[in-house]
C-alpha cells in the first residue's frame, strides 16, 4: 500500500495563507495620509452606525404598528365571530330546530358591547 502523504492543514477562515502584515511604525501614523484616512474611516462608521440605528428604528415603529393592527383584527374577529354565533342561532329558531350551543348573547347585546347602535353599523 502507498503512503500518502500528510494533508496540509487549513486555517478555519477559508484555506489560503494568512497575509503577513507588516507592523506600522509610530512614524507612519504621523503622516498626513494616515489621518485623512483614518478621518474619512471615522466618519463612515459613524454613518453606517446611524444608518443601522434608524433602520433598527424604522423596524420597531412597523413592528409596534402592524401589533396594534393585530389587534384589532383579533377584536373585530371576536365581534364577528358572536355575531354569526347569534344569527345561526335565530336561524335555527326560525327554522324550528334548537342550535347544539345556543348563544349567550344575542345581537343586540353584542352590538352595545362594541359600541355599535342600530343608526351606526359596524364598519368593515
Amino acid at each position: 500500500m502507498p503512503v500518502m502523504p500528510p494533508k496540509k492543514q487549513q486555517n478555519a477562515g477559508g484555506g489560503g495563507k494568512a497575509k503577513a502584515r507588516r507592523p506600522r511604525s509610530y512614524g507612519e501614523r504621523d503622516s498626513e495620509e494616515y489621518k485623512e484616512k483614518r478621518e474619512r474611516n471615522n466618519v463612515a462608521v459613524k454613518k453606517s452606525r446611524e444608518k443601522s440605528r434608524q433602520k433598527s428604528k424604522e423596524t420597531q415603529e412597523k413592528v409596534s404598528g402592524l401589533r396594534a393592527e393585530n389587534k384589532l383584527l383579533e377584536d373585530r374577529v371576536e365581534v364577528l365571530q358572536q355575531e354569526l354565533n347569534v344569527l345561526k342561532d335565530l336561524f335555527m329558531a326560525h327554522s324550528g330546530t334548537a342550535s347544539t350551543a345556543p348563544a349567550t348573547a344575542n345581537l343586540e347585546t353584542v352590538n352595545k358591547d362594541h359600541g355599535y347602535t342600530a343608526s351606526t353599523p359596524p364598519s368593515s
